[in-house]
């Protein structure tokens, strides 16, 4: 695989993650009525609470909750960040030979007019808003029941296309974090799918 395939791939996934990142944190912002100055203060604070180091990233992901995932992904980028509101997120990337592919936690605690359901319903809306992302183009999308830590939990598998017209997968889902409410998503290529490995992934959450 040549470095300009590489970079093209690892662009699709990264835009996949920022895109539902940025509308949650935009659906937040707004929904708290927090300044304009206080959105640029925060973006501000996000890029400087950005890190790349493998065990920092872990101890996020540790801090949102205790999952199982595959070998193949390694720590890529983590964020923890407290300003009114706190948001941690942690990204694990196929790591053999830098193909497409990525595993991320997020997990995000809103100022107390926000309880937990409220933040679901926030994170189910911008699930939605990006199974109609333009960087996906959405071919069949199936949702998934999982019961995590007593908690039935709504999982939605995408297949479809990325703007190269690609075959890609995607799953995301909410469930209860160590924090709050908490957001999974997997992007995966159709070449490098592992139905079987997600499910157990999924499975393999728990906050206790």
């Amino acid at each position: 695989m040549s470095e300009s395939q590489r970079d093209a791939g690892m662009s699709t996934t990264t835009k996949v993650i920022l895109a539902i990142g940025g509308l949650f944190c935009v659906a937040l912002l707004v929904c708290c009525g927090i300044a304009m100055w206080f959105g640029n203060k925060a973006v501000n604070t996000i890029a400087e609470s950005t890190t790349e180091n493998p065990a920092e990233i872990q101890s996020i992901a540790d801090s949102i909750a205790s999952i199982q995932i595959p070998e193949v992904y390694q720590p890529q980028t983590g964020v923890d960040f407290d300003l009114g509101f706190s948001m941690q997120m942690a990204i694990f990337s196929r790591n053999a030979g830098g193909q497409q592919g990525a595993v991320v936690l997020m997990q995000m605690a809103a100022p107390g007019q926000q309880n937990d359901e409220q933040m679901k319903a926030q994170f189910r809306q911008q699930m939605q808003q990006s199974g109609q992302n333009q960087e996906i183009t959405v071919e069949s999308s199936e949702t998934r029941t999982f019961t995590i830590d007593g908690e039935e939990c709504d999982f939605e598998f995408v297949a479809g296309t990325d703007q190269s017209g690609n075959p890609v997968r995607q799953v995301m889902g909410v469930f209860p974090g160590r924090g709050g409410a908490a957001f999974l998503v997997v992007f995966e290529s159709e070449e490098d799918w592992d139905e079987e490995a997600v499910v157990e992934l999924i499975e393999s959450i728990t906050a206790e």
